[in-house]
């Protein structure tokens, strides 16, 4: 009888991501800083939690 083979991600989605990890996005994070300074609202999404589970 075989075992059982656990694979895990390498990518963390449990917290925020540190802006030097933010490789390409200097524009997106720029312009993030500028509203949340101007106290301005931002939406931001990404995938559900069900589908990164997939």
């Amino acid at each position: 009888m075989g075992g059982v083979q656990v694979e895990t991600s390498p990518f963390v989605f449990d917290g925020p991501v540190p802006p030097a990890q933010l490789a390409g996005r200097d524009r997106e994070l720029a312009a993030l800083r500028d509203r949340a300074s101007h106290g301005r609202f931002c939406l931001l999404y990404g995938p559900a939690a069900s589908a990164r589970r997939a």
